[in-house]
């Protein structure tokens, strides 16, 4: 921008020049001089505004490479024939793929998915070849680490101006972490339930259990003539006793 300031601002000087050298040129010298002048004067403008515009496109493509740098998931753009023509800057740490593969071969990235959930991806794809937005949450297993990640997958579709399908633009999120919280929280609520339920039932249990001791204690106590019941009824009543310490010991536990 200097450069070209400095350029026109010595080309008006020379015009300048030309015109007070030349007094006796007329008037079709200062209708010249006052055309160049002109000419000058709208050059300079148009190289500042496309300069103002340069700035401002080079300030904007920095803040989004700053905000692709620091977003969590990773933004793609994908052809019709499944490659991708863009990945973020944090796809191949996600995946472990490196992107010039996947922008020659996407299919890939489908091998990377869990088996117990290509069925489901492979639903969600074809409504999506449809017209239809993609969303997802699915398990891939990392290239190189082969550690299992939780994407959820979110696309559009991008048509041209004729209904053509170009392919899709999406956004890869990593969400392990909250999905093995829920899957733990799922399990810790599994837990308490089952526990307030054998609770219950160890309560009833130990009540049927304590009438059948006082019973058998009861009857036991009375009869004295036959010592065949009265060794049945002990039989029972020791029992009985027996299982109430066993259910004391699993409401302990519980």
């Amino acid at each position: 921008l200097q450069t070209v300031g400095g350029s026109c601002r010595i080309g008006i000087e020379m015009l300048y020049l030309r015109f007070y050298l030349c007094p006796k040129s007329g008037k079709g010298s200062v209708a010249l001089f006052v055309g160049q002048l002109y000419f000058l004067a709208q050059r300079a403008f148009l190289h500042d505004f496309e300069g103002l515009i340069f700035i401002r496109y080079c300030l904007l493509e920095s803040r989004m490479q700053n905000y692709l740098l620091n977003f969590p998931g990773v933004v793609f753009s994908r052809r019709s024939d499944l490659s991708f023509s863009y990945l973020g800057p944090r796809a191949e740490e996600l995946i472990g793929l490196s992107p010039a593969l996947l922008s020659k071969d996407g299919h890939a990235f489908e091998e990377l998915i869990h088996e117990s959930d290509r069925e489901a991806y492979a639903k969600e794809s074809a409504a999506h070849g449809a017209g239809r937005a993609f969303a997802l949450t699915y398990r891939i297993q990392h290239a190189r680490t082969g550690q299992v990640r939780h994407i959820m997958d979110v696309r559009n579709p991008a048509q041209a101006a004729s209904g053509l399908p170009l392919g899709c633009d999406g956004m890869w999120l990593d969400v392990t972490r909250q999905k093995v919280a829920e899957l733990r929280l799922n399990e810790n609520g599994w837990k308490e339930t089952l526990a307030v339920l054998t609770s219950g039932l160890l309560h009833d249990f130990g009540n049927l259990l304590s009438g059948i001791y006082s019973l058998s204690e009861l009857y036991h106590a009375q009869l004295t003539g036959d010592p065949s019941i009265s060794e049945g009824l002990g039989m029972i009543k020791e029992h009985a006793r027996q299982a109430q310490a066993v259910v004391k010991k699993i409401s302990s536990l519980n």
